[in-house]
């Protein structure tokens, strides 16, 4: 059947939309799969992305993790790393200083006054330091100028680990009392200031240009004669010193010193330190209380208390600081010092007397504190801490010159001393007589006076008779000057002698020889020169001093006895301690030896001086020198006798009141100058025992070489006993092997022994 026209046509486009259908479904699948394709590329990417993504968070954590790592190992190498000076001082200041915890409970801290004032030299006046700041600064940026220069800054001090541990072990609670505070500074201020010093002194150039000499050390008791020391502290009980005396007949006992060597290793005494609890001493005091003031008229003799509380307080505040001042200005004086300092770790006051008035006390208060330490220059607060402040303080102290025993004994005898009695004491003057004993107004409180009587104290003998003020005792023969004396085994008793001694006085200042100072130092007499004026015979020509002993003359004979020889000592030593009497600083458990020379007449000898407690100690030896009157000159020195010192010879802990004098022995004994020296020893001992002596301490020593004799030399008979007549060996001696005959000592004393103690016993 034909198609007519309009149904093929109508077929062709049927057939021309089903082929567009066609194609369009073709073409949307074809879309449909394109946008499939790239969905799961986009999905691809994404992963990819994703993935990328967390391999990069990843490796950013172990970079972190790296990072830490590092910054911790570096911590570690740092905190186990020595420090700069500068961070050395920082670090200090941080550890020990900002540590430092004070106990505010009563309850749990040691009670009582700060301190006692009574008996001490106190200063006038207090004055401010002027010129303290600018000198501290100016030594203190020299030092830091050597430890951080253009070369560098070297590590040379301990690390950070080391003082944060020792800083908790010092601050680990409150300080409750002054032992607390003690070893606190000793450990974060003496010994840096020993390291620091010790570092500088390896420096080229530095010993010199600051000072230093061979270093410093601290120490609690230089001087084994102290009162500090345990065997004194028994003998003072023993000899039942009544509180009052033993309080104030105390030697200086500061609780620390610093001891300065010099390039010839003599040591010398630099400043003293004294600790106060800061408890007891607080800040707000301090501060409050260490102002220029006259400290006799406003606080000594001030007995009126305030009523009104703010006065109150600086009344309590002003007494805390004039008593801590005042035990460290006394220590000063009889330390012959020009510069010390007090801490109670929390405040540091440096202190300073002149030699030419040292009735002012000039003053410099630091406290280093966080407050202080603010500046943005590390230096400046380096500066400011403690160790900045003690170290510059400590090479100011260096330059400085102890005074002499004249100094100090001058002082002490014309400085104020704070009354004995209570706080209510008004001394007995002109001025205070017109003061109402009653307060006009109801300002003040008064307080009753309690009237006593202020002594300049000394030291005297304990145990033993004692002497009037103006008098002292010396050791000489019975009969006078003009009598014959057979030699030093007569017998003596003790005598008073007048303290002036006029005609003694003036034969030794007319002689020429009396103006020689210290810088010319005569040689030893011989032990012939001496031996010959002790038993009347003629000069000794050999002896370096010949000369003198003659006084221009021709004579072959001593021109004085060796009893006259002791007073003109005595009397020497009492105006002056200073010339022709030289410390050797040689110091055994009982005594410290001098070189000593009789200027008027060159006798030059050995003083062996001690303190009171060990006084009857010299006197058995002087003994003991007696019975070996015939030894004297060849196995022990020349006895010269004992004598009384009017006034004390000082030294920080020690007052030296008595002396022993003899000749030299000698020098150590040794080997390489004695070829048979056990041998030699055998047969001095051996002799000391024919005469009835037993050593009883032959130690190194106390054995001696003397070059003048060509043989051992034994000293220091303070323990020596006599022995029994019926145990003493024959003329021909022992066997050195044989052992020792054993001294009597139980008891068992022989009568002549009693005698010969009771004929020297003072």
């Amino acid at each position: 059947m034909a198609l007519s026209a309009i149904d093929f046509e109508d077929l062709q486009r049927r057939l021309r939309e089903a082929e567009e259908r066609a194609e369009k479904a073709e073409e949307e699948k074809r879309k449909a799969q394109e946008e499939k394709r790239k969905a799961e590329e986009e999905k691809q990417k994404a992963e990819e992305e994703k993935q990328k993504a967390e391999e990069e968070k990843q490796k950013a954590q172990e970079e972190k993790q790296k990072a830490q790592e590092e910054k911790q190992k570096a911590e570690e190498e740092r905190d186990q790393t020595k420090t700069t000076f500068q961070e050395y001082l920082d670090l200090c200041h941080i550890h020990f200083s900002k540590s430092l915890l004070v106990q505010l409970d009563g309850s749990l801290s040691t009670r009582g006054t700060v301190t006692s004032p009574k008996g001490k030299c106190y200063p006038k006046r207090l004055v401010p330091w002027e010129g303290f700041e600018e000198g501290q600064r100016r030594r203190f940026d020299e030092v830091y100028g050597v430890f951080h220069s253009q070369s560098g800054s070297p590590k040379l001090f301990p690390s950070r680990r080391t003082l944060e541990e020792l800083g908790r072990m010092l601050c680990d609670r409150g300080f409750a009392s002054e032992d607390d505070l003690r070893p606190h500074q000793q450990l974060s201020v003496e010994t840096p200031i020993s390291s620091i010093i010790a570092a500088l002194s390896n420096v080229e150039g530095a010993p010199e240009r600051f000072g230093l000499g061979r270093g410093v050390k601290f120490e609690n008791h230089p001087n084994t004669l102290g009162e500090e020391v345990e065997e004194v502290q028994e003998r003072l009980q023993a000899h039942e010193l009544s509180t009052t005396e033993a309080r104030t007949s105390r030697p200086v006992a500061a609780d620390r010193i610093c001891v300065y060597k010099d390039m010839e290793d003599k040591n010398t005494l630099s400043y003293l330190i004294e600790y106060k609890a800061p408890h007891k001493l607080p800040g707000t005091d301090v501060e409050m209380g260490l102002r220029p003031m006259d400290l006799e008229r406003e606080v000594v003799r001030e007995y009126r208390i305030p009523i009104d509380e703010k006065k109150r307080k600086q009344y309590d505040a002003d007494r805390k600081v004039g008593s801590v001042v005042t035990q460290v200005f006394d220590y000063m004086i009889k330390s012959g010092l020009e510069y010390s300092y007090l801490s109670t770790g929390k405040a540091f006051i440096f202190l300073r007397i002149e030699e030419a008035d040292p009735t002012t006390m000039f003053y410099h208060l630091i406290m280093p504190d966080e407050e202080q330490l603010t500046a943005k220059d590390l230096k400046t607060n380096a500066f400011h801490t403690a160790l900045g402040q003690v170290l510059s303080f400590s090479l100011l102290a260096f330059t400085s010159e102890r005074r002499g025993q004249d100094w100090r004994r001058k002082w002490r005898r014309e400085l104020p001393k704070w009354p004995l009695g209570g706080e209510a004491i008004l001394p007995e003057t002109p001025d205070n007589a017109k003061r109402p004993k009653t307060p006009p107004t109801s300002e003040f409180k008064g307080k009753p006076p309690n009237v006593v009587r202020s002594f300049n104290l000394r030291a005297r003998p304990t145990g033993r008779s004692r002497c009037n003020e103006n008098e002292t005792l010396a050791y000489t023969h019975s009969d006078d000057d003009s009598s014959s004396e057979t030699g030093s085994g007569d017998k003596e008793t003790p005598v008073r002698s007048n303290r002036t001694a006029p005609m003694l006085v003036e034969a030794s200042t007319n002689s020429p020889t009396s103006s020689r100072t210290r810088n010319q130092t005569r040689k030893y007499c011989t032990q012939a020169c001496l031996l010959g004026l002790v038993r009347r015979t003629a000069l000794d020509e050999d002896c370096p001093n010949v000369s003198a002993h003659r006084a221009g003359g021709h004579g072959r004979q001593h021109r004085i006895t060796v009893k006259t020889f002791r007073r003109l000592v005595q009397a020497q030593l009492d105006r002056t301690l200073d010339q022709d009497c030289d410390p050797l600083w040689k110091q055994g458990a009982r005594g410290n030896l001098f070189r000593i020379t009789l200027a008027s007449h060159g006798y030059t000898f050995v003083g062996k001086g001690t303190i009171s407690v060990y006084v009857p100690d010299l006197q058995h030896e002087g003994l003991m020198y007696q019975q070996l009157e015939r030894l004297q000159g060849r196995v022990v020195p020349v006895y010269l006798g004992n004598i009384w010192l009017v006034e004390p010879w000082l030294d920080i802990g020690v007052e030296i009141v008595h002396m022993l004098l003899m000749s030299w022995g000698g020098e150590l004994a040794v080997p390489s100058d004695v070829p048979d020296l056990d041998g030699e020893i055998d047969r001095s001992e051996e002799e000391l025992r024919r005469e009835g002596v037993e050593h009883s301490d032959m130690r190194e020593p106390n054995i001696l070489w003397n070059r003048e004799r060509r043989r051992v030399m034994l000293i220091d008979f303070e323990r020596s006993r006599l022995l029994a007549p019926n145990r003493r060996p024959p003329l021909q001696g022992l066997s050195p092997n044989k052992k020792r005959q054993q001294p009597f000592g139980d008891g068992k004393d022989s009568d002549q022994w009693k005698a010969n103690v009771k004929e020297v016993d003072v």
